[in-house]
């Protein structure tokens, strides 16, 4: 387990923030994408789940920008990360009903998956890494809710188990982590 200087490791300092920066914007965006999908749903499980996941995506973009600060970074709104949110909103707009929001935001939430798994593949300072891991763990918990709710309204649902277990768990998952310390 390495010790960051920040003297020494002015460059991986400003990697990590721009890592977080990235989870950040990806957070928000979901949070966007969580207010119109919530327009679309008329069930009661799905909407009292979806709210409590948009309040976990809030408290992220929180928790992630303590930890931007504390390594000397300011937090950023980078606008529209990779396009996510357009693409999402758009099929969120366009859907009808439940059905089409559940399928809309499940699409975010395997990327948010994807994104915080390939984060914690990358050096972190213990307290930016026990933040990502704890958000990493409620994305894999509302991806999980989401395709609950899937089977349960949809009865021609299919779920490909093998590529959600790469997109929430990571190929990776026997690897020690690389832990800095600051």
């Amino acid at each position: 387990m390495g010790t960051l200087n920040p003297d020494e490791d002015v460059d991986e300092l400003e990697d990590i923030i721009d890592d977080l920066e990235d989870l950040m914007q990806l957070d928000r965006d979901a949070v966007k994408a969580y207010e119109i999908a919530l327009d679309k749903v008329s069930d009661r499980a799905v909407r009292e789940d979806l709210l409590m996941f948009k309040l976990d995506h809030e408290r992220h973009v929180d928790d992630l920008a303590r930890i931007v600060v504390r390594l000397g970074g300011e937090p950023e709104d980078r606008g529209n990360l990779r396009g996510l949110l357009s693409e999402t909103l758009a099929v969120i707009r366009g859907s009808r009903g439940t059905l089409g929001a559940l399928k809309a935001i499940r699409m975010s939430e395997k990327l948010t998956n994807t994104m915080y798994a390939k984060t914690l593949e990358e050096p972190l300072t213990i307290d930016a890494r026990e933040v990502v891991e704890a958000n990493r763990d409620d994305e894999r918990r509302h991806l999980v809710a989401i395709k609950g709710h899937l089977a349960r309204l949809d009865h021609d649902y299919f779920d490909d188990e093998e590529e959600d277990d790469l997109v929430t768990h990571g190929q990776h998952d026997d690897r020690p982590p690389l832990i800095l310390q600051r």
